[in-house]
């Protein structure tokens, strides 16, 4: 695999996945300065049950309804400053159903970010040391209806600040993760954590993580204060996900990545299932 290609691969090993049930995500490796690379990802999420607080419950049970599919479309633009700084930003569009309410459908949360690289594995003269790198981002609310029960977003602006870390142990297998802390107006303050690996084999590079996202206060579904104090964007969220993908190189410019993910665990969220296809370019 040509050094362009690997780059983008780890650049976007974990997919563009999980702004409400979707947003991207990022690498502690960087665009080389002056370099843009370019993704763009569709991606489906469905559940038929939920968790209300801790209880999970059937969807058709509770709501009369088969469950929640919701589409999101990113275009996130990722772009090499300098041989320590990168910028992004990610825009698109989502629109989510649940059977018996209306549907909800517009811009998705617009995200732009700073990165800053403190380390660099392969320039450290500390062969222990990983790459890290800090990145600070803003979030713009988009123009979904945030109100509808299960909607496509919580409708809420802010920024988050998080840690990202990368570690190649040799030549095929490089370790990827960060840690980060999310506040938004409007919708609890949330923790953000994930750690997992790609696995380069020829052209082929297979990743796998876990990833959590939790809310460190709010409401649960149906539980005291539900409606009257606050509805959806105010509850307590809670996501740990189990996710994989697969990315192979077309020709010499683009890298496409197939990817899913299944809910481990939550609280006032839904099971979902998710599926999606990213297609990355630089140049």
């Amino acid at each position: 695999m040509k050094r362009n290609l690997l780059r983008i691969c780890l650049l976007t090993a974990f997919g563009a996945l999980l702004l409400a049930d979707v947003q991207a995500q990022f690498s502690a490796y960087l665009p080389v300065a002056g370099r843009t690379e370019v993704t763009v990802s569709h991606t489906v999420v469905s559940f038929d049950s939920f968790w209300a607080g801790t209880r999970r419950l059937d969807t058709r049970a509770t709501l009369g309804s088969s469950g929640k599919d919701q589409t999101t479309t990113l275009l996130t633009i990722e772009r090499g400053l300098s041989a320590r700084w990168a910028a992004d930003l990610t825009v698109g569009h989502t629109r989510a159903k649940l059977d018996a309410f209306p549907s909800d459908e517009g811009r998705a949360d617009t995200v732009v970010g700073l990165r800053y690289q403190i380390s660099d594995e392969l320039e450290s003269f500390n062969r222990t040391l990983p790459t890290l790198t800090l990145r600070l981002g803003g979030i713009i609310a988009g123009d979904y209806d945030e109100g509808l029960p299960f909607s496509a977003g919580d409708g809420a602006s802010g920024a988050d600040f998080s840690l990202l870390f990368g570690r190649s142990l040799n030549r095929w297998v490089t370790l990827l993760g960060d840690v980060g802390y999310r506040w938004r107006d409007g919708a609890p303050e949330e923790l953000l954590g994930s750690a997992g690996v790609a696995v380069t084999c020829g052209q082929w590079v297979f990743s796998t993580a876990w990833r959590y996202e939790g809310s460190v206060s709010g409401l649960d579904i149906f539980g005291p204060g539900f409606g009257t104090a606050g509805g959806f964007p105010q509850t307590k969220e809670r996501n740990s996900t189990l996710q994989a993908g697969v990315g192979f190189p077309v020709g010499d410019q683009l890298y496409l990545q197939v990817y899913g993910a299944l809910t481990l665990n939550g609280r006032n969220t839904g099971d979902k299932r998710i599926a999606g296809l990213a297609a990355s370019m630089g140049f």
